[in-house]
């Protein structure tokens, strides 16, 4: 229902509504492609759920949170057996991963050896980056480390140090590239490294840039866009807010008229 790769393409209203007329006059099945819109990227819980339109048939594939390796082959049902998986995380795609990028994101978590209590100290790479364990303990890795080469004592000195908030550790993005002045605002409008992937952002509204997009080849014009569609989703659903508040607003009761004074 709604397209990503090549850019965030949102239906105009009554598209889906005339595609199933169309397919239900021809016998055809109507399938949403749910994969990169689906489980409440929209809003809703599938992007087809915003057209009131009941599809044939809903497809998740690649894995319901991200794609994946998996080294050997997938057990039968009802085995014991787990085979080895890692998942691909923002740094890489379907189409750019390589096997060597493959195996060594499989021979992760790595064991660096024991700490003093015995326990031993892993790295990791997790759902916001790179980082060793100790027990319950955890430390982002910083700049210059690598989760694939990082040794133990260098692991046992980030433990040492005290944990950082989360609010300092998400404080400035790193900028990926500035991509110059709105050309209607005026603003910069910048790419930034988030908490889930690249963004890009004028200082006001933030926008995903699609799985898959090289940040290098993303054009001022193709950010607007993102931008320009991700302001209309916000202020659709603030305009349905408010009706639904005035909705609720009960009629204003008119005052009572003061009785003479006899």
């Amino acid at each position: 229902p709604v397209v990503g790769t090549n850019g965030i393409l949102i239906p105009p209203d009554g598209y889906m509504q005339g595609l199933r007329d169309i397919c239900d006059r021809h016998g055809i099945l109507l399938i949403a492609d749910e994969v990169m819109a689906g489980f409440g990227r929209t809003g809703k819980w599938f992007a087809i759920n915003h057209s009131g339109v009941v599809p044939d048939m809903i497809t998740m594939a690649k894995g319901l949170t991200s794609a994946y390796v998996q080294l050997g082959e997938t057990p039968d049902r009802g085995s014991d057996e787990k085979p080895r998986r890692a998942s691909l995380g923002r740094d890489h795609t379907e189409d750019t991963i390589t096997l060597d990028v493959a195996l060594r994101l499989l021979s992760l978590p790595r064991e660096l050896g024991a700490a003093d209590d015995g326990e031993p100290i892993l790295a990791n790479l997790g759902r916001f980056g790179p980082y060793v364990k100790h027990g319950t303990e955890f430390r982002s890795l910083e700049e210059t480390d690598d989760v694939y080469t990082i040794e133990l004592e260098r692991a046992k000195a980030l433990l040492a140090q005290p944990k950082k908030s989360m609010r300092r550790q998400r404080a400035e993005p790193k900028e990926l590239k500035a991509l110059g002045k709105h050309p209607e605002s005026g603003e910069p409008v910048r790419i930034l490294d988030g908490r889930y992937g690249p963004y890009v952002t004028d200082g006001t509204t933030n926008a995903s840039v699609p799985k898959g997009t090289l940040v290098e080849a993303l054009t001022m014009a193709a950010a607007v866009e993102l931008l320009a569609a991700r302001e209309g989703m916000t202020k659709g659903g603030a305009k349905k807010k408010a009706k639904g508040a005035k909705s609720k607003a009960g009629p204003k009761k008119k005052a009572a008229k003061k009785k003479p004074a006899k």
